[in-house]
């Protein structure tokens, strides 16, 4: 099967996904259709040849999104034993700064409360900066924040009003940018 086979099946199964709603009755159909949304997630990225969200580039700043949902387990801080190949290709990015700070800075998706949201997003940020220190070693300084569910990149719900994963899955997410 090619690559472009893969995504589209990827794209389809994501679409029959994201089209279905889950009823609070039947936890273990939720469970379920995210641990497929989060293989998706992953097949694409490999696909694509990268674990990484995105990487762009404006002027002479760099910022790389990556999936909380590859770096950590639901609702934790402690990185997932398979983050280490996706902050190793994060920390290959970094060795083109130019010395300074890297800005470290953890979302949310919008389920649950700020007072949950706001703490989680920053141990994340903190958790990928301390990996990261280690994996470049000194010579830059890492500033971490966290945002909760401020600034979403996808919105969280349908424009009726029903649960959005693949949206909220995009929000959940730690962004590394710098100066190159």
């Amino acid at each position: 099967m090619g690559t472009s086979t893969r995504c589209a099946g990827a794209a389809l199964v994501a679409v029959v996904l994201v089209g279905t709603t889950v009823s609070a009755a039947a936890p273990a159909r939720a469970d379920n259709a995210s641990r497929v949304l989060t293989i998706i997630r992953r097949v694409v990225d490999l696909n694509a040849g990268k674990e990484i969200g995105r990487t762009t580039t404006e002027g002479n700043k760099v910022a790389i999104n990556l999936s909380s949902d590859v770096l950590f387990g639901f609702g934790k801080a402690e990185l997932s034993p398979g983050a280490q190949r996706t902050l190793r290709i994060a920390a290959d990015q970094l060795a083109k700064a130019k010395g300074g700070t890297v800005h470290v800075d953890g979302y949310t998706d919008g389920k649950g409360s700020d007072g949950v949201n706001q703490p989680l997003s920053a141990q994340r940020a903190k958790s990928v900066a301390d990996a990261l220190g280690a994996m470049v070693g000194p010579g830059l300084r890492f500033q971490v924040a966290g945002h909760g569910a401020a600034d979403p990149v996808a919105p969280n719900t349908r424009p009726d009003g029903s649960d959005n994963p693949l949206g909220r899955a995009l929000n959940r997410r730690v962004s590394v940018s710098f100066q190159h």
